[in-house]
């Protein structure tokens, strides 16, 4: 008698491969469902906040969806742009290690980046106007690959906050524009967003400072040193978190929002205190990384609730 739970015998061509081994799982992979999750439930969530719910679902959804293709045609165009590196220190990235071609990532690229303008485009042409500065914000920080060398490349150089930084600025503001929100004194997303911005990338970046240390990169962490990158991050969410909650107090306006997020951010900086107390390794920045970036894009959502309500 047969037993079908068997597993097939070696050789056998019907044999379907792990899902992990798949070309589904290599696109999945290539677009960073994490990062872009979190940036697209971000993304809804500013939208909801700025006019407190009254807003219609439609408008919410492609708000969201277009940052969520944008962060996916981010990520695409940033392992491109790296693919000669990673092919060294990152060989089980789907690109270097040859699950997908490059013409099929760049065409993708293309794709998602029309499709993010495209949805952004039908909110008017402000939403649209901030979509394409956030995507040249993305490009300009991947650069241009040229051979095996990256050009206008914002990525190792000192600067590399940059972006992140722009792009904490822009993404509340252009909810709020897309949802048709007045609030007054908006201008505090510069300070506010921007500090959130390099704050995200010092805690994301961290756990890639080994792999990223080679010869040509001057990024900030790389400048300070690990001693000192470790602290330094800390020190860009203890700003962004300040300069949140002084704002708000600043325009009063409702703190409430804000206290979800804080308690968020202590028990789970706590946290992370107590694991890298005890040591310092990559799985355990990748866990810091993972608990403490979602916790600033939740504090950008209750600081522009907090500004609505002023």
């Amino acid at each position: 008698m047969s037993n079908s739970r068997l597993p097939p015998p070696a050789g056998d061509s019907t044999a379907k491969p792990p899902f992990r081994r798949s070309t589904a799982a290599a696109w999945l992979a290539l677009f960073r469902p994490a990062t872009t999750l979190v940036l697209t439930l971000t993304s809804a969530a500013l939208c909801l906040v700025a006019t407190h719910g009254e807003v219609d679902w439609h408008t919410v959804f492609r708000y969201a969806v277009a940052i969520g293709l944008l962060s996916a045609a981010a990520a695409v165009l940033n392992d491109l742009a790296d693919r000669e590196h990673d092919s060294s220190t990152r060989i089980w990235r789907p690109l270097p290690a040859g699950r997908i071609s490059l013409r099929s990532a760049a065409i993708a690229a293309i794709a998602l980046l029309c499709g993010a303008l495209a949805l952004s485009g039908s909110l008017g042409w402000r939403p649209l106007a901030i979509t394409a500065a956030m995507a040249a914000a993305a490009m300009v920080y991947s650069g241009v690959q040229s051979g095996a060398t990256t050009r206008a490349s914002l990525r190792g150089s000192f600067f590399g906050w940059a972006p992140f930084a722009l792009i904490g600025v822009l993404l509340p503001v252009g909810a709020a524009d897309a949802a048709n929100a007045r609030i007054d004194q908006l201008w505090w997303a510069v300070p506010v967003g921007a500090a959130g911005g390099i704050g995200a990338f010092l805690l994301y970046k961290l756990p890639d400072y080994e792999r990223d240390d080679f010869d040509g990169v001057r990024s900030i962490l790389h400048w300070m040193g690990i001693d000192a990158a470790l602290p330094l991050s800390w020190a860009g969410l203890a700003g962004a978190l300040t300069l949140a909650a002084a704002s708000v107090n600043v325009v009063d306006g409702n703190l409430a929002w804000l206290i979800g997020p804080l308690i968020y951010l202590l028990l789970a900086g706590l946290g992370c205190i107590g694991l890298l107390w005890m040591q310092v390794t990559e799985r355990r920045l990748m866990w810091q990384r993972w608990l403490l970036v979602p916790g600033l894009a939740l504090l950008l959502v209750g600081w522009l609730g907090s500004m609505a309500a002023a």
